[in-house]
């Protein structure tokens, strides 16, 4: 008994040395490798109480700071994309071409995707649009031969260029505000006519825009409808704006000339060079009576021989207007 007990002792003991030294080599996760932290791990050695009293060494690994792990990781090669194939986008351009030549497209002969710039116009294009534009009139001056004719001998439309007041048919240009020589007299938007419906002025008349399309209306609806469309070349033109008192009476008031709403017509020259006139043609030539009266509407006021004394060689036509509508004699 005293043997076994011996031999029992002796195992204890053994066993429990080799539970101690079983502490010390007992699994744990390797370190990380130091080229990866790029940096020694510091490593402290402690040690621990096991179960059955005793001490066993213990590791605690501490893992590097961030600013110590930097250089290996930027260290690290970087991964980026691959480059397309050499041949990759030429080839998808001639796909696209083959696609779009393949559709029919009236017009275009040739499709290129080399330039962002727009295409060239068909070469029959422009003959086309030539072909389509309305022939310019024929002959009756320099005015008229800027005419278009929207039909064959019937209206005419004037360009713009050149034109004032809205109306492409009255010719002249718009000039600075006319200040007069006393402070009655004067025009805020005042216009230089040299035209009216292809018709030419001896001089050219200086008037507001209401009384430059009244004259052109004159012109067109009774000048040109009572002696025809191409009989008359010219007007004689006997006055426009000035500053002057109503038939230069002194005292009197300032006459719608000095406001410049006023056009003194003294006759017409015919296409074939001939004159007309107030002072010795107006009572013989019917056209010219009958295109007078048609100013009564157009104007404000028409004056004409016969009227009062004042007016026996020449027409006096104003856009003033009056109570009892136009003042015709």
């Amino acid at each position: 008994m005293v043997l076994r007990a011996g031999l029992v002792a002796v195992l204890a003991f053994s066993a429990g040395v080799a539970s101690a030294e079983g502490l010390t080599s007992s699994r744990k996760p390797s370190p990380r490798p130091v080229a990866t932290l790029a940096v020694a791990e510091p490593v402290m050695q402690t040690t621990v109480a096991t179960s059955n009293g005793s001490l066993a060494p213990r590791f605690i690994v501490h893992p590097p700071k961030r600013s110590e792990m930097a250089p290996a990781v930027a260290a690290a090669p970087m991964l980026r994309p691959r480059p397309r194939p050499a041949g990759m986008a030429v080839a998808q351009v001639q796909t696209a071409q083959a696609e779009l030549s393949s559709e029919a497209i009236e017009g275009v002969e040739d499709v290129s995707f080399a330039s962002p710039l727009p295409r060239a116009r068909p070469q029959g294009l422009m003959n086309a649009v030539a072909r389509n534009q309305p022939a310019k009139s024929q002959g009756g001056g320099i005015f008229k031969a800027a005419a278009v004719r929207t039909k064959p001998g019937k209206e005419l439309v004037m360009p713009k260029k050149g034109s004032v007041c809205g109306v492409s048919a009255i010719r002249g240009e718009a000039i600075a505000p006319v200040s007069g020589k006393i402070k009655a007299c004067g025009i805020a938007e005042p216009v230089k006519v040299t035209a009216i419906s292809g018709v030419g002025l001896s001089q050219a008349i200086t008037v507001d825009c209401p009384t430059a399309i009244a004259l052109n209306d004159w012109v067109s609806n009774g000048v040109q409808k009572e002696f025809g469309a191409d009989a008359i070349k010219q007007l004689l033109i006997a006055g426009s704006y000035t500053c002057r008192p109503r038939n230069n009476v002194r005292g009197a008031k300032i006459s719608e000339h000095g406001h410049g709403r006023a056009i003194d017509v003294a006759g017409f020259v015919m296409s074939d060079g001939s004159k007309i006139t107030v002072a010795r043609d107006f009572r013989k030539v019917k056209a010219m009576k009958a295109a007078y009266k048609a100013a009564c509407g157009a104007f404000g006021t028409t004056l004409g021989p016969g009227s009062d004394g004042y007016h026996e060689d020449h027409m006096h036509f104003d856009t003033a207007r009056h109570r009892n509508g136009s003042y015709c004699r």
